[in-house]
């Protein structure tokens, strides 16, 4: 896909919309996005636009920043102090290699700085092995609100080494953080993914949180003879979370049947306080279902993407071909929000 060139027309548009900000005197959230398909040089000449969308600053509660490095200094030259600012999504990328990014980086991180006494929520995301984000997390002060985090790296970073720079940060928030999400950019080469072992024996697995109560975990590829290892080492991080967890989400992998019974024989029982969980699997089986209805009792909502219907396990070949309707509902006496998605199905 080329890049989406910014018109004459479009920027004067830009103009228009933005001057129009300046009228929204409700305003409480807001997105600015230059993303991979956009022209970045292009998108300098419309920064000066967004100076119009501070007016109402002092009110914003949810901000969101996904640019490049390289539009990012321009912003920060005239962007103000959010004084109510609770929700922060920063994307902290570059689009050139040339680009000396240190100096900004420090700029970003002083800005969230800024915001301390406020920030309740806090997202990073950082695509790509081009950024040092050492530097960025050091930079990082204590952030008193802060009770959710999200972070995104590539994969290539996982490393078995303690106390790097996102270590230092989430051990100085690791008391207060409630909810926690971690996913990982991965290769498009398998063979250049960590395994199972590799992957959680990194030093980002090994932290504590002792508060915390929704988890959304994204994981890598890994192919079926993995499967085993894998569950071993899922079962073995979400165990220390196991009395405190409410909500968890796994993302980014499609689960068979060994990895889901070792979740739920992890988080599952009588003394289980779960609520919330949303997985993806490979196919949905009454087993399954009977499978969640006994081990987690207290489970009120349910999301589940699967790929295919069948009447048993994985292992058998029952599979349901002409499935008008189907109801899943007497599995469970206290799930009140079931949301099933069904992916790659040519059965209706």
């Amino acid at each position: 896909m080329g890049r989406r060139k910014f018109s004459s027309e479009s920027l004067r548009s830009t103009e228009i919309l933005l001057r129009g900000i300046t009228q929204m005197t409700n305003l409480r959230s807001l997105i600015v996005g230059c993303y991979p398909c956009d022209d970045w040089l292009s998108f300098n000449k419309s920064v000066a636009f967004l100076d119009m969308a501070w007016i109402h600053g002092s009110q914003f509660r949810n901000l969101k920043l996904d640019v490049p490095l390289e539009n990012m200094e321009r912003i920060l030259l005239t962007i103000p102090h959010f004084p109510v600012l609770e929700d922060l999504s920063i994307s902290i990328r570059i689009e050139t290699t040339s680009f000396i990014h240190n100096n900004t980086i420090s700029k970003v991180s002083a800005f969230i700085n800024q915001q301390s006494s406020t920030l309740i929520r806090l997202a990073i995301d950082i695509p790509t092995l081009k950024v040092d984000q050492t530097l960025f997390f050091y930079g990082l002060g204590h952030l008193p609100k802060l009770i959710a985090v999200s972070i995104g790296q590539p994969i290539e970073r996982l490393q078995p080494q303690p106390e790097g720079a996102l270590d230092s940060f989430l051990v100085r928030h690791a008391l207060a953080i409630r909810e926690l999400r971690l996913y990982f950019h991965g290769p498009t080469d398998t063979h250049e993914r960590p395994s199972p072992n590799a992957f959680f024996s990194s030093s980002i697995f090994r932290h504590d949180f002792p508060s915390l109560r929704v988890l959304d975990l994204g994981l890598s590829y890994w192919d079926h003879e993995s499967q085993f290892s894998l569950a071993r080492n899922l079962a073995q991080y979400l165990n220390k979370f196991r009395c405190t967890l409410t909500s968890l989400i796994i993302s980014d992998y499609v689960l068979c049947q060994p990895i889901v019974q070792e979740l739920v024989s992890t988080l599952g029982g009588k003394d289980m306080i779960l609520q919330s969980l949303k997985i993806h699997v490979h196919y949905l089986t009454c087993d399954l279902l009977d499978l969640l209805a006994l081990q987690l009792p207290h489970l009120s909502e349910l999301d589940l993407d699967f790929n295919c219907l069948r009447y048993k396990n994985e292992g058998d070949q029952h599979i349901i071909h002409h499935l008008r309707s189907y109801n899943v509902g007497f599995f469970f006496t206290t799930v009140t929000c079931i949301s099933l998605l069904m992916r790659r199905c040519n059965f209706f």
